[in-house]
């Protein structure tokens, strides 16, 4: 398996021909334009694209994940379909399904890093955006949760400040954690 940061290179059918001069083997596809468009022209003959189907969520209520994998099936006829990843109850999020072959895929979500804006109202005010920025730098680390009466352990790796409305009592921040991490949970 190889990758490279295509934002960095000027020429992408020049930098397919040097990464790969032999063509490429397998494609994980789940953007398409330019990137797609020299793919097709670099696949190794009988090479692979392997598709992935994201979907914007607005998760309301406590729900069934498996139940929209199986809608995604039966709507678009897929003989399979997969989702890796879940999203906390009343959260909005895009969820990438994985459809036929890419369903091998699904395990790997479950694993790496996660990133997330997230809003939240406070109680209270609280005096000065230097003690809101730096609590919110204190909540990192090591997390044990327990959301289905089964114990998670996950961490929280940077947490960071973007915007702070005082008046409001509303803070927005940005957070980068361990995939599966019920980010919700920890401000009740």
């Amino acid at each position: 398996m190889f990758s490279f940061n295509y934002k960095e290179e000027h020429d992408l059918d020049a930098a397919l021909k040097r990464y790969f001069p032999e063509g490429i083997d397998i494609y994980f596809e789940n953007v398409g334009g330019k990137m797609l468009d020299v793919v097709l022209f670099n696949m190794r003959n009988h090479g692979r694209i392997v598709g992935a189907l994201g979907v914007g969520i607005n998760y309301f209520e406590e729900g069934d994940l498996h139940q929209v994998v199986a809608w995604i099936k039966r709507i678009f006829r897929f003989d399979k379909t997969g989702c890796g990843v879940t999203l906390d109850p009343k959260v909005t999020g895009n969820l990438i399904f994985c459809i036929d072959i890419a369903t091998r895929l699904v395990n790997s979500q479950l694993m790496g890093l996660r990133k997330s804006v997230c809003i939240a109202r406070l109680h209270s005010a609280v005096p000065g955006v230097a003690k809101v920025s730096r609590t919110l730098e204190m909540l990192t680390g090591v997390l044990l949760q327990r959301p289905l009466r089964q114990l998670h352990i996950r961490t929280i790796y940077e947490s960071n400040l973007m915007e702070y409305d005082a008046d409001k009592h509303v803070v927005v921040f940005w957070i980068s954690y361990e995939a599966d991490t019920y980010v919700m949970t920890l401000w009740v």
